[in-house]
């Protein structure tokens, strides 16, 4: 979406203070767009590259689920 074209150059200057603000937003960004490009069989030249790809999504998805746990009162 973000790196797609799909936005306006206001919507996009927007978008983009809100990641520059939080580097957790930054870094969920980058692991999307790692994601988009394997998904689109863009060649990486490193072998491991979805397996580490795969690794920092499911680390990533147990903090968010952590995160909202603590948040909602049930961790």
């Amino acid at each position: 979406m973000l790196l797609d074209d799909e936005m306006s150059q206001s919507e996009f200057d927007a978008a983009l203070a809100v990641i520059k603000a939080d580097p957790a937003m930054m870094t969920a960004l980058a692991a999307s767009q790692f994601v988009n490009d394997a998904l689109q069989g863009h060649l990486c030249l490193d072998d491991n590259f979805t397996a580490r790809i795969m690794q920092f999504i499911a680390v990533s998805e147990a903090e968010r689920l952590a995160g909202s746990d603590d948040k909602s009162g049930r961790g």
